[in-house]
């Protein structure tokens, strides 16, 4: 029996790209896809582009549904998915023909593969273009070894990204994305390695990422950037508190102050009142910088003088 994977492609006023998502998707060498169009409420002509391809194609299914977000339509296409597997893809961005074929493979040759994940190579706002591959070679990680790694960067052992992925359905079982809030990848990284017996990450460059200066992380400062803030405090401090015989709490915290310091900068030399922080992520800075002087104090006293004075300021 073939397997089923479930493409889920939420969207959101990206009809210049749409097009190029959607035959990315389609002119896959692996053909036993369940591709599901979730229109979050554009208002570009996309919800009629996304019918016009299920009319043509059987094996798409459209979702309408009313503007809630980036993770609301991801949780809405997790919903109607039936495969075997599951897929996110983003729908500015496409995929190499072989992209399903290869990351496939691994589930093959191991039962206790979970996720399999590909690099992926950034690209313009014009491009279409597909890149040759060299081999792909494959590493088997336990999941208990991805999760040391947080000591590190994280980023360069497995992509924080929902969406250069293959999960088994189980995966995402009882976990659902953060709806009102973006970062949400990585607010669900840590949820699905505590999931998961093995990932296989492949060595080619099999998904492209298209950079566009209209992209939420590319826009100027808005009051969404706190949802870092929301995302460390709510999924990754907790994480560290739970594997702390392999992970040190205190780099959590140390990541929280940083950002929390970003984000001030940011407000204070663009001349925005630092009122807009809410209370809540004050009172957690001042408790973070309470648990870490001695880390503080280690990275040097001129950058511990500084964030001990920005504490004060907001006080």
């Amino acid at each position: 029996m073939v397997d089923l994977i479930s493409v889920i492609v939420p969207i959101y006023n990206v009809k210049p790209y749409l097009g190029i998502c959607i035959d990315s998707i389609l002119n896959q060498t692996y053909h036993n896809l369940e591709i599901i169009l979730v229109d979050d409420g554009s208002t570009d002509g996309c919800a009629d582009l996304c019918d016009e391809y299920a009319s043509c194609h059987e094996n798409i299914l459209v979702i309408h549904k009313e503007n809630g977000g980036l993770s609301s339509a991801r949780n809405a296409g997790l919903a109607a998915a039936t495969g075997d597997f599951l897929s996110f893809i983003d729908s500015d961005d496409y995929l190499h023909p072989m992209f399903y074929e290869t990351l496939l493979l691994p589930f093959k040759e191991d039962l206790l593969v979970d996720v399999s994940c590909c690099k992926y190579q950034e690209v313009s706002e014009k491009q279409t273009d597909i890149l040759p591959i060299s081999a792909s070679t494959f590493v088997f990680l336990k999941g208990e070894e991805v999760i040391t790694h947080f000591k590190e960067d994280i980023s360069t052992v497995i992509p924080i990204s929902a969406w250069s992925k293959l999960y088994r359905k189980e995966v995402f079982q009882s976990i659902l994305f953060p709806e009102g809030h973006i970062y949400e990848d990585f607010y669900v990284l840590p949820h699905i390695l505590e999931q998961v017996g093995e990932i296989a990450t492949c060595s080619a460059e099999l998904y492209y990422y298209r950079i566009r200066e209209s992209s939420i992380l590319q826009s100027p400062f808005s009051e969404k950037r706190f949802d870092m803030l929301f995302t460390v405090k709510e999924s990754l401090i907790p994480f560290y508190e739970r594997h702390k015989d392999v992970l040190d709490i205190h780099d959590a915290f140390m990541l929280f102050i940083n950002d929390f310091c970003d984000i001030y900068r940011h407000i204070y030399s663009t001349h925005l009142s630092v009122r807009i922080i809410p209370e809540e992520y004050k009172q957690y800075y001042r408790k973070a910088v309470s648990k870490c002087l001695p880390q503080l104090y280690r990275a040097g006293r001129k950058n511990l003088l500084e964030k001990i004075w920005l504490c004060l300021r907001i006080l």
